[in-house]
């Protein structure tokens, strides 16, 4: 559903009494979230659990929507309520990136809000109705909606509003860049490299759970390529860097722990995880370790 239809939902919802279970529920989301300034308890709130019903049939969603206390259900009716839709194949990646999109958010701090949302609507659902609603859902997204995922990534890290900037700024102020070389060519020449290693399903991931303004530096790599990886080892990797930049392995070396440090800050922490699962050992104790 685009943007525009799912704030169509807000409109006409009530301003909570502050005694109610919709005014405890809009006060855990503001405690929780970290919502920027931008977004509402209750546009995080909408916004989330319309991305969600999009993956459900229309009659999961009805019934997850009945199952909730009657002082809640206004703020989802409109989208859980749609007939004759179709059913939308999301992931945990791609449910992340559609809420991020939406609130005008890094991926990152989607997970959060995320988790923070699904946490306070399960414990307003009988036990049977959220088991019923992660049965429906592909393993990512379960976990997601179940709390069952690595924890969420740090709070002080995953709500800067411009992520492409931070990316660029830590990356010049801690990467050793050989001259005319700037923060852009750097990451782009790590991550391009590394990414070679992931499958292309993986990589593909990597790339949806980056914040779209950092995205931009990767297309040329990573949205069209082979669905094969590559196998190649840490010193391979470092050369291939080295020799693309221009400088000594023992920078290039360097310059990609920089870039995989502030890559794992942008991405949520499952997707971390992932890549790590995908990595022979000595390239993965440089992602984990960076």
């Amino acid at each position: 559903m685009h943007l525009v239809a799912i704030m169509g939902q807000i409109e006409d919802v009530p301003v909570p009494d502050r005694d109610d279970d919709e005014g405890r529920f809009i006060s855990e989301i503001e405690s929780h979230a970290l919502l920027p300034a931008h977004v509402t308890a209750a546009t995080a709130a909408i916004v989330t659990m319309c991305t969600l019903a999009e993956r459900l049939t229309t009659g999961q969603a009805y019934d997850l929507l009945v199952a909730l206390p009657a002082q809640i259900q206004p703020l989802f009716d409109r989208c859980m309520r749609r007939k004759g839709r179709s059913v939308v194949k999301l992931a945990g990646a791609e449910l992340l990136d559609r809420v991020a999109i939406r609130l005008d958010v890094t991926p990152a701090h989607a997970e959060l809000i995320c988790d923070c949302i699904f946490r306070s609507v399960r414990a307003r659902l009988p036990g049977d109705v959220v088991e019923h609603v992660a049965n429906q859902l592909p393993k990512s997204l379960s976990d997601l909606w179940c709390g069952t995922r690595h924890a969420v990534a740090d709070a002080a890290s995953v709500t800067e509003t411009s992520a492409r900037q931070q990316l660029l700024a830590e990356i010049a102020d801690r990467a050793p860049l050989p001259a005319g070389i700037t923060a852009p060519d750097a990451f782009s020449a790590a991550m391009c490299t590394f990414s070679r290693h992931l499958s292309g399903g993986e990589a593909r991931d990597v790339f949806l759970g980056l914040p779209e303004s950092v995205r931009r530096l990767l297309e040329r790599c990573l949205v069209h390529r082979h669905e094969q990886a590559a196998v190649f080892d840490r010193a391979e990797l470092v050369n291939s860097v080295a020799d693309e930049l221009d400088t000594a392995p023992a920078v290039a070396e360097q310059i990609v722990r920089v870039v995989l440090a502030a890559v794992k800050r942008l991405l949520p922490t499952k997707q971390v995880h992932d890549v790590a699962s995908q990595l022979p050992p000595d390239l993965r104790e440089i992602w984990r370790s960076a």
